[in-house]
């Protein structure tokens, strides 16, 4: 089936006689490509040579000038075009090699937007541990999908100002005593066009502190800082999320804010207007930390997700959960107000993952999702699998 495909190719590019020039000008265009890509293309595209310039002009200014030694150019033609072959069903074993190995790993483009959430669903065989993969330099937990034993989930995340670009995604499993990497994905991650939002009648301490209300500010800003590379790998989470409130959201996350006429910080939230002491739930299990009155935030909760996942509920009027207070989802854990910087009664509802500004939304809503099955063979690689992955599951 090679030679099938090689020797059309071959007579097609070294054809006798003079015609050698128009081969010589086809070859040059198809060497430069193969040098500037770096590979070697698939036969469909035209199957790329290596060949000399220097020896395609010299062969070349023969034919316009001898044109009398056609049976030598013919001669010359054959013995090139059978060391082609030769050098073709090398290079096509080689290409079938490589190919078998990629395919063993699934591959493909995954998008995210900016402050977006991707949700990646494994289906695993019997007998193969929980799923793990890396993103960015972090771990990469995954769960029980909902009303299911052999389905997991895991979440990745999307800074809100992240560059628009492409990030590797790698996720495995430990099968047969070995870890396996199941796919190695390219997550590309899409710019939003954030509009502006426009806010005036903020008092002016909120928006030009003062000196000692800098150093407040400095000092709440460490202690979130270390909350963010804080607690445990493992997730906490279930997956099924819920709004912590009823109301509507305003779909105002990542909107470029304007204070009394001054640009500030994008709004990292999602905000909803909702009536003062309107109840707020936990949308899914977690633990309450820090809680307490912050400068920009009024009286603010977060909840620890695990696995690198945290939300926030800001400008509450009152707080109900204690530092450390472990909480499932539907548990209220404070209420609607409109303390801190607000100029009225709402719920500010943020999210980080691994860091990244997310708009929580994305985690009751449908994000984009990328689905790797069990028929999935998978490609042994030297990795330790994490504590999490140790043990196999059941299935059904």
């Amino acid at each position: 089936m090679i030679l099938q495909m090689i020797l059309p190719i071959t007579y097609r590019i070294y054809p006798s006689g003079c015609k050698a020039e128009q081969c010589v000008r086809r070859s040059r265009g198809v060497a430069s490509a193969g040098a500037a890509a770096g590979i070697f293309e698939e036969f469909s595209t035209g199957f790329p040579v290596e060949l000399s310039t220097a020896y395609s002009t010299a062969w070349a200014r023969v034919c316009r000038r001898e044109r009398g030694l056609r049976r030598v150019a013919l001669a010359a033609g054959a013995a090139l075009g059978g060391t082609l072959v030769i050098l073709a069903l090398g290079l096509a074993l080689s290409l079938t090699l490589t190919t078998a190995a990629l395919a063993a790993a699934g591959e493909g483009v995954f998008q995210i937007p900016q402050g977006g959430v991707g949700r990646i669903e494994v289906t695993i065989r019997p007998g193969d541990s929980a799923p793990w993969g890396s993103f960015r330099a972090h771990p990469v937990p995954f769960v029980h999908a909902e009303a299911s034993d052999n389905r997991f989930v895991g979440l990745i995340g999307a800074d809100m100002q992240s560059s628009p670009g492409t990030e590797p995604l790698e996720v495995k499993v430990r099968r047969d005593g070995q870890s396996v990497l199941l796919a190695r994905l390219t997550v590309e991650i899409t710019k939003v066009d954030f509009p502006e939002q426009r806010v005036d009648g903020v008092p002016d301490e909120t928006v030009n502190p003062s000196p000692k209300s800098l150093r407040r500010i400095k000092r709440e800003k460490a202690a979130i800082s270390h909350l963010w590379v804080s607690g445990p790998e493992a997730p906490l989470w279930r997956d099924a999320w819920r709004s912590p409130v009823g109301a509507e959201p305003s779909g105002r996350f990542g909107y470029r804010r304007v204070f009394n006429g001054e640009p500030r910080s994008p709004h990292n939230g999602e905000d909803f207007p909702a009536p003062s002491g309107t109840p707020v739930s936990a949308p899914n299990r977690g633990v309450a930390r820090i809680p307490g009155d912050y400068f920009f935030g009024g009286n603010t909760v977060f909840l620890e997700h695990g696995g690198g996942l945290f939300t926030f509920y800001m400008h509450l009027s009152a707080i109900t959960v204690k530092d450390g207070q472990q909480v499932e989802a539907g548990d209220v854990i404070g209420r609607v107000g409109a303390t801190g910087r607000a100029t009225g009664p709402h719920l500010h509802w943020g999210g980080r993952l691994d860091g990244a500004r997310i708009n929580p939304l994305w985690l009751t809503r449908d994000a984009p999702v990328y689905r790797i099955g069990p028929e999935v063979e998978g490609t042994p690689v030297e990795a330790a699998a994490p504590a999490s992955a140790s043990a196999a599951p059941g299935t059904p």
